[in-house]
């Protein structure tokens, strides 16, 4: 959602990064998936990748549509591996 986040931080006027957080696998589609087997699956297809300058940011996730948390949840784990890092999160809509 990288048009969404880049919209925001210019509106913002707020720095935009696409570099730190990294995915390192692409899946299909997790919509038919249980809440189980997409926990399992994104647990590995993240990574973060940063430096003192990104020590005690404030990171802001952003994604459409929250189904079950679990890819919000992986991302914001690696996210936290950066010293004194704060997250938050913002989603347009989230689902039952």
């Amino acid at each position: 959602m990288t048009s969404y986040g880049k919209a925001l931080a210019e509106s913002w006027s707020i720095p935009f990064e696409d570099t730190i957080l990294r995915r390192n696998l692409y899946s299909k589609t997790q919509t038919k998936k249980s809440i189980i087997g997409r926990a399992e699956i994104v647990q590995s297809i993240f990574s973060v990748n940063f430096n003192e300058n990104h020590y005690h940011k404030h990171f802001v996730l952003v994604d459409d549509v929250i189904t079950t948390g679990s890819t919000l949840e992986a991302c914001a784990r690696e996210l936290l591996k950066i010293p004194g890092a704060k997250i938050s999160v913002l989603c347009m809509a989230m689902s039952q």
